[in-house]
């Protein structure tokens, strides 16, 4: 007649069986801590541990991106010398108005009439804005819109800093492009 074995709570065939009782200790101490065991012993990371890799990954290889642009803002005169201008912070993007020039210091005012809306040809240049919507990529500033009130046209801009006191800004028809070199006023 076969032997029938006493039924075992689970704490009691551990202790019975103690060539087993290292595995079956740790086996919860394990998942507590986010790893779990292959068949052969060695040690993998759980899924949610997989899933936050890519994420720190994308984070730390980003920042850079955002930290490596100099920032452009403050006030910049125009290689001519007669237009100063002051870029600032729109959103996550910069913009740059006209905040004086040569005319204005003298009296008169001179006005946007090479503009194509006859309705805004009447407007004082002083406060125009001519850099619009340009965000940081790497080390340039790029995205975004210049405008030529000397043409009254709009053109694909992009900026580049040189150094801590000059702004190079290149204006883009297609593949043509013109570059000025904008000096900090201190």
């Amino acid at each position: 007649m076969a032997s029938l074995r006493p039924y075992l709570a689970p704490s009691e065939f551990w202790s019975s069986r103690p060539e087993l009782l290292g595995r079956a200790d740790r086996a919860p101490d394990l998942r507590r801590r986010g790893l779990q065991r292959y068949s052969k012993g060695r040690l993998r990371p759980m899924r949610r541990a997989r899933q936050l890799i890519p994420a720190l990954a994308l984070l730390v290889c980003s920042t850079p991106c955002w930290a490596g642009a100099p920032d452009p803002t403050g006030r910049w005169v125009l290689p001519s010398g007669k237009v100063r201008v002051e870029i600032s912070h729109c959103g996550g993007a910069i913009c740059a108005r006209i905040i004086e020039t040569a005319a204005a210091t003298s009296g008169s005012v001179r006005r946007d009439e090479k503009n194509p809306d006859p309705s805004l040809r009447a407007r004082p240049l002083v406060g125009v804005e001519v850099l619009h919507g340009l965000v940081p990529k790497g080390a340039e500033w790029s995205g975004g819109w210049i405008y030529n009130p000397g043409d009254g046209r709009r053109y694909d801009a992009r900026a580049v800093m040189k150094g801590d006191d000059r702004l190079q800004v290149q204006g883009c028809v297609a593949i043509l492009c013109k570059a000025q070199v904008w000096t900090r006023v201190r």
